[in-house]
Order: C-alpha cells, then structure tokens, then sequence
C-alpha cells in the first residue's frame, strides 16, 4: 500500500512539473497610452493652442508579461508610463539685446500592476489587476538673454511634486495568436481589451503639495485639486482604459 501511495504522489508530481514545464510565455507592448498621447496633440491642435510660441507633447508605453499557470488561469505584471507636456515661450529683441522665456508644464505617471486572468475558451479573457502608480508635476522655466556683444547668459530652474496611489481595475479582452512555428507556443499575439480603473491617492492631495510649495492657502489647494481630478480619476490613475497590445509567445 505505502508503494502504491508513493508512486501515486510521483506521478503526480511528474504531470503537475509537465504541466508548468508547458506554461505559456506571452510578452505584448500596449499602445493604448500611445494613441491617447497622439490624440492629446491632436485635440490642442484643433482647439488652435499651437499658435506661435505654444506647443504640446504627450507620450506612452506598456509592457506585460504574462505567464499561464494553468489551461484557463494566467498571472502577470505590467509597467506602463503616460505624459503629457505643454511648453509656452516668447521671444524679444530691443536694441540688439535679445531675450526667451521658456515655461513647460509636464505631466505624467508610472504604473506597476500585477494582473490575473480567467481566459472563458482559448481567447475571452476577464482580468484582474491590482497595482501601485505615481502621478507626478513639473514646472520648468528658462530664461535667455544675449547682450548686444553676442554673450548669452541662461537662467533655469525645476521643480517636481509627485503622489503615489493604489490603484484597481478590470477589463475584458480578446487574445489572439499567429503560430509562427508549427507544434510549438512560438506565436504572434494581438490583443484589444478595454475596462475600467479606480484609484486610492496616499499621502496629501496634488493640490496640497502645490500650494504648500507657493505658499498657497486651503483655497488655492482646493482650487488646484478640483482642476486635478480630471487627471487622476479618468486620465492617469483611474478611469476607462482601452489597451491595443502586440506582441509575441513562446
């Protein structure tokens, strides 16, 4: 009987080995803070904020890994980043004494989640995320001024405020795959999903830590906040999310 038990307990430690041996591999590059950069360009440019002297950026990426732990059951973590920047300068010249004000206002966060997925057949997937996020504030201004001899002098300066959060979120998707090597996990992978994500700011508020640092009263940081919860409840930590991934498996 005690043999009988044994060899069970092996073979079932041979096939349970087999099968994380064959888990899947799959690392996609999410451009869905990519297009939402582009789109933010392109809405300033329409909204005619690209007049002489104004311009905009904006910018992002993910990555995920994902490992399949079981036929339906993955886990996995992603990194992701999103900005948005808006520079406003002017230039000036009086008796062959030329000066430049540049000031720029970004805007972005860094994300790090961990994600659990339940996939219903071969390609339906509901996930699960949970993670941590930082939003964070540049100001940055530059002063140029060249003397009528041709020596420039520059002044410049910066100053960052940054807030962490705990951030939650689920999504559904549609994983499919391209075999690239026949018999094999070696695949192409294309996957759109979209869903929904809330956050949990730590610390004081952005507007708090924007006033504190001018001297603002409670008004200017309720004022500030206000302006700030577009970005933190539907832009950068909460909010819709459409992601556009494309990678591979193996």
């Amino acid at each position: 009987m005690t043999k009988k038990i044994l060899m069970v307990l092996v073979i079932t430690a041979i096939v349970t080995g087999g099968v994380f041996a064959q888990a899947l591999n799959t690392v996609t590059f999410d451009f869905g803070p990519t297009i939402f950069g582009s789109a933010f360009r392109n809405i300033a440019d329409d909204l005619e904020f690209g007049e002489e002297g104004f311009s905009t950026s904006g910018f992002g990426l993910a990555a995920q890994y994902e490992r399949r732990m079981f036929d339906n059951v993955t886990v996995g973590g992603k990194l992701g980043y999103l900005g948005i920047g808006i520079t406003l300068s002017d230039e000036d010249e009086v008796d062959n004494i030329e000066t430049k004000v540049v000031f720029g206002t970004d805007i972005y966060s860094f994300t790090l989640e961990g994600h659990a997925r339940y996939y219903v057949g071969r390609r339906f997937f509901v996930n699960g995320m949970l993670g941590l996020a930082t939003l964070s504030t540049k100001f940055s201004g530059e002063f140029i001024y060249t003397d009528e001899f041709g020596d420039k002098y520059v002044d410049k300066g910066s100053y960052t405020e940054t807030r962490f959060y705990l951030n939650a979120g689920v999504k559904i998707g549609w994983q499919y795959r391209i075999p690239v090597v026949p018999s094999t996990d070696v695949a192409l992978v294309f996957e759109p999903s979209f869903g929904y994500y809330t956050g949990i700011g730590l610390g004081k508020t952005m507007g708090q830590r924007l006033a504190a640092s001018i001297g603002g009263n409670s008004g200017v940081a309720s004022d500030l906040d206000e302006a700030y919860a577009i970005f933190e409840d539907f832009i950068f930590i909460g909010g819709p999310r459409v992601s556009i991934a494309f990678g591979f498996s193996f």
